[in-house]
């Protein structure tokens, strides 16, 4: 059950959306527009916790686009 974040583009709200089906279409939930865009989100890593950045630099845990 994949998460992906959309934009609207009508409101230009940015939202999250969980896809459970195929079929499901995203709705922005501030203005209730279907004229909405997938975007790219960094994804959450995980790992230790001592801050170091390591080879993953600052996008580790990083939230996405919106």
């Amino acid at each position: 059950m994949p998460v992906y974040e959309y934009i609207c583009g009508k409101c230009g709200s940015c939202f999250s959306f969980l896809k459970l089906k195929q079929s499901d279409e995203p709705v922005c939930p501030k203005c209730g527009s279907h004229e909405v865009s997938k975007i790219m989100s960094a994804c959450s890593l995980g790992g230790s916790s001592s801050g170091g950045g390591g080879a993953f630099g600052s996008a580790a845990g990083g939230s996405g686009g919106c």
